[in-house]
Formats: C-alpha cells, structure tokens, sequence
C-alpha cells in the first residue's frame, strides 16, 4: 500500500503565515476605526454638551425677557407660546439626529467588507 501524500512542510507554514497576516492586517484597520468612532464620538459629545448649555442659557433669558416685557394680563399666552415653540424646536433637532445616524455607514464597515472578502476568496 502506498502511504497518504502529506503536504510539504513548508505549504503548511507559508498557508499558517498568510492566515496570521491577514488576521493582523484586519485587526491593525478594526483598531484604526475603532479609534476614530471614539474621536468621532467624543467630539459630538463635547460640542453637543457646550451647543446645548450655551442654547439653554440664551432661551432661559429670552424667555424671561419676553415675560418681563409683555403686559401682565398676556403673560400665560407668551409663556403658551414660547413652550410651544420650543417643544418644536426638540421635536425638529431630535428627528434631524435620528437621521444623521440612520444615514451614517455603520461603524467598522471597513473590516466588515473586508472580512466578507476573505470568507468569499477562501471558499471558491
């Protein structure tokens, strides 16, 4: 009987080699975009948070500007008025965000692409 071929020792590491390189290759891109969604993240915190109290500030004394200034028998109605108008603002700046992030590729699409692209050269 004749014994199984086996393969060369060397094709074994050369494949070995080519896999662990790839590997590092992928986890090299998913550490470079994991790093800028933090970046990324962290700066739309950061000017979100200074945005939304700077606004906050300025509606707090325009609001009671505007009180101030009305005659008293009218206040109710500015007061009306105003919560009205700002309830619109929230309701318009919350579907606005919700469409920036449904309109964003998903975080590490990059390696996700590539990942795909070695599991569909690997099995041809």
């Amino acid at each position: 009987m004749s014994e199984p071929t086996k393969p060369a020792p060397g094709v074994l590491a050369t494949l070995a080699g080519s896999v662990l390189g790839l590997m590092r290759t992928h986890l090299e891109l998913f550490s470079l975009e994991f790093e800028e969604e933090r970046e990324r993240l962290i700066r739309a915190l950061v000017l979100g948070v200074i945005g939304a109290g700077a606004l906050l500030l300025f509606l707090v004394t325009l609001t009671l500007a505007a009180l101030l200034l009305t005659p008293p028998p009218h206040r109710w109605l500015t007061a009306l008025v105003v919560t009205a108008l700002y309830l619109l603002i929230a309701v318009v700046a919350l579907l606005r965000a919700r469409q920036h992030y449904a309109g964003s590729p998903p975080p590490f699409a990059a390696t996700i692409n590539e990942l795909r692209k070695d599991r569909e050269q690997l099995l041809k």
